[in-house]
């Protein structure tokens, strides 16, 4: 499942079928002058409950140094920012792949390591440019998951970090 135009509250909303589990990759590019690259995280679906996982160093962010896991704290379909000194202007998201299933799938499983298992990722402590940042965060959840098919873009940096 793939959309070819930038992802907005209506058409995400049309995506949603609360009667399967789902999770959604997104990426948005990061703000300029690197906006050739993407940061990757999940949004996921179970039961009309919809949250976002991702790893990432963030303003505002509660953890030390900012930098480390969170949940929910953007909007599901929110992009990055376009530029890093001005948060009010932001870059579009857009859909990478989606799984879905009944409560014994794949997607069930993927949603089950996020909320159980997102606190051993070995580098929740470190963020570099390169890696490890969002996108081995991204790539650590789908190597546990190679079945399921998603993939990062190319322009995932850090998306090999590690692995």
């Amino acid at each position: 499942m793939r959309l070819s135009r930038p992802l907005n509250d209506a058409n995400f909303k049309a995506l949603i079928k609360k009667d399967f589990d789902q999770v959604f990759l997104l990426t948005s590019p990061i703000p300029y002058p690197f906006h050739f690259a993407v940061h990757a995280w999940f949004v996921t679906q179970s039961k009309g409950q919809v949250n976002r996982y991702e790893f990432g160093k963030f303003k505002g962010s509660p953890h030390p140094q900012n930098i480390g896991l969170l949940k929910n704290f953007f909007e599901p379909i929110t992009g990055m920012n376009k530029y890093w000194w001005q948060p009010k202007y932001r870059h579009p998201s857009k859909l990478i792949g989606a799984i879905e299933g009944s409560t014994a799938s794949e997607a069930s499983r993927v949603i089950h390591f996020l909320e159980n298992q997102s606190e051993s990722y070995p580098y929740k402590e470190h963020y570099h440019y390169l890696g490890p940042n969002s996108n081995t965060y991204i790539a650590w959840v789908l190597h546990h998951f190679p079945a399921v098919g998603l993939k990062l873009p190319a322009a995932a940096v850090g998306r090999g970090f590690g692995f």
